[in-house]
């Protein structure tokens, strides 16, 4: 059943926007799953000001599973962005799959 689910998230992806004009807030927030030639995962973040290259953070996981968990995590934190710049993200492109179970 993992080996199932770890098929189906390689390569998945989001794309997030944050934007008000009023509150002179434009900013992204990118994660993707890739797994190396080591078989582990990667979940890979880049985020920051539109128009900016950003900040990226990668988190390396042997298990499908850790990777996830993490990624629901971050997700989850990003829908609560009001709270903390005043603005929602809204999804731009994404395969959603991995990040709404």
């Amino acid at each position: 059943m993992v080996k199932v689910l770890a098929d189906k998230i390689e390569g998945q992806y989001i794309l997030l926007e944050a934007r008000s004009d009023d509150l002179k807030v434009w900013r992204f927030y990118y994660m993707g799953v890739q797994k190396d030639l080591f078989r582990n995962w990667f979940l890979l973040t880049r985020y920051g000001r539109k128009g900016t290259e950003g900040r990226q953070k990668e988190y390396i996981f042997s298990q499908s599973d850790d990777l996830i968990q993490k990624a629901r995590q971050v997700f989850k934190k990003r829908l609560k962005a009001n709270s903390r710049i005043g603005v929602n993200y809204a999804v731009v492109n994404a395969d959603l799959s991995l990040f709404l179970r």
